[in-house]
């Protein structure tokens, strides 16, 4: 058991100004792009930008003299990094990775986060948070003792990045899994990533239902996919696993359709704006499908409705395909589809889509006391 923070970082009079920035990637085909044009308009700024791999980010931190870290997240599986950076006189920052898909309960909630940051202390010790978007920022507040002028409202960097597809898209379609729970790449043979699941606050007999729920939904959504193909063999499905998943179950399954490619390119934006549309369950990625005028299509009726109450939102901004005839339909004429539905209900939780994300996490990290100390300011920057 960790004990709880009870001193505040980066608040000390004599604290150092910042003169470095540790940006933490959680994972390269993810994230990558949107830290590397946080960091570009920091170094713009004068500042020296390191960015740390998540999975050495443990090993990194005692051999580089960092001021300021910027975390992913702030859970039970970081905490002892958290607690070895302010012991070094770091300061501590978060900006989620993944803040836009909130469940409404469970320890990844926002009352579960909040919980987690109020007990633990850490909301009396991080710098900064720096949220997606209103939703989480003003629970967190509400209960925590994080003050309001280090709980800021950016949106996520990489958001920035969204390219638009352009009218002659090509005719295949995108199928975005999302299934790490029960398909880790983290274990070996993709077993269940129990320790992953704890660390985020699951208890046994939550892990086992919600394992059960997702082996089912995976498999469904693979007879799905098979089922669409074989019905139009002349259409291209390329089949796009979660950063998190290990790819080889997939090219298993559809190694004999010919018109099913599984790959791993570049990043999600990039194979979406590749597309004509998207078909997907319970993934973030129907929001960038939105961003990039691709319709995004939930197979809801492979889905199950206690993973949907755990990630609502991507459904609820997709054309519904409640059989595998409606999917079928959507798939045929994705030009006669909208870019999302209720895309209303997407800036509570993932912020301005405004493009200007990145400045705004920078401008916040320039603005914290060691940073103003030194007098650094955030300099003119374009993104193109």
């Amino acid at each position: 058991m960790h004990a709880p923070v009870t001193r505040e970082a980066n608040l000390y009079p004599n604290a150092k100004p910042i003169r470095k920035i540790g940006l933490v990637v959680d994972h390269p085909l993810r994230d990558l792009d949107g830290m590397c044009l946080l960091a570009q308009i920091l170094s713009e700024s004068g500042v020296k930008v390191v960015l740390l791999p998540f999975y050495t980010q443990h090993f990194d931190l005692p051999n580089i003299d960092l001021d300021l870290i910027v975390l992913n997240y702030a859970r039970p599986a970081n905490r002892a990094l958290i607690d070895a950076a302010l012991a070094r006189g770091i300061g501590v920052c978060v900006l989620d990775t993944e803040g836009g898909l909130i469940p409404h309960e469970g320890p990844t909630s926002a009352s579960g986060i909040a919980a987690f940051l109020h007990q633990s202390g850490l909301d009396k010790a991080l710098s900064l948070y720096l949220f997606w978007g209103e939703h989480l920022r003003d629970v967190v507040l509400a209960k925590t003792d994080l003050p309001a002028k280090r709980a800021i409202v950016t949106g996520c960097p990489r958001f920035d990045l969204t390219q638009k597809a352009s009218d002659a898209r090509p005719r295949r379609v995108l199928v975005n899994t999302n299934f790490p729970v029960v398909n880790s790449a983290h274990t070996n043979g993709g077993d269940i990533d129990d320790k992953a699941l704890q660390s985020i606050g699951f208890n046994s007999a939550e892990i086992s239902r919600l394992t059960a729920t997702v082996s089912l939904v995976m498999g469904r959504m693979i007879d799905a996919i098979t089922a669409l193909a074989k019905a139009r063999p002349e259409r291209e499905f390329v089949v796009r696993p979660h950063p998190f998943e290990r790819i080889e179950p997939y090219v298993t399954a559809f190694s004999d359709m010919p018109n099913i490619k599984v790959e791993r390119l570049g990043t999600a934006m990039d194979a979406i704006s590749a597309s004509d549309c998207l078909l997907h369950v319970n993934c973030t990625t129907a929001i960038e499908a939105c961003l990039c005028a691709v319709p995004p299509i939930s197979l809801d009726f492979v889905n199950d409705p206690a993973l949907k109450a755990m990630a609502q939102l991507p459904s609820e901004i997709s054309h519904s395909a409640r059989s595998l005839e409606q999917a079928l339909a959507a798939i045929d004429h994705p030009e006669r589809l909208s870019p999302g539905v209720r895309q209303d209900r997407i800036t509570p939780y993932f912020g301005p889509l405004d493009g200007q994300s990145a400045k705004r996490v920078a401008a916040a990290l320039l603005e914290t006391p060691k940073c103003s100390a030194l007098g650094l300011k955030l300099a003119p920057f374009s993104v193109f």
